[in-house]
């Protein structure tokens, strides 16, 4: 149980938006994952933490991008799905 909190499964393949920036999929995946007692602006201040903890801080406002629309890198996109 301990290692499942502080760990997760990640797919080969990134199945991020595409149009979301980094910092709108963290900030979801925030909404979507912690508990709903923990408020949207605590919720949003610990995505803005994963994101500098991860070094995406010059990337936040990038759109992620897929093989048709231009993004982020595929090292950058790794680190957002992990996240």
């Amino acid at each position: 149980k301990q290692r499942r909190a502080v760990s997760g499964y990640v797919v080969q393949e990134d199945i991020l938006p595409a149009s979301l920036t980094v910092s709108e999929q963290l900030e979801l995946h925030a909404q979507l994952r912690m508990l709903t007692s923990v408020s949207f602006a605590d919720k949003k201040e610990r995505a803005r933490e994963v994101v500098m903890q991860l070094g995406l801080s010059s990337i936040s406002d990038v759109t992620i991008g897929n093989d048709m629309q231009r993004g982020i890198s595929g090292g950058e996109k790794r680190r957002v799905s992990i996240a």
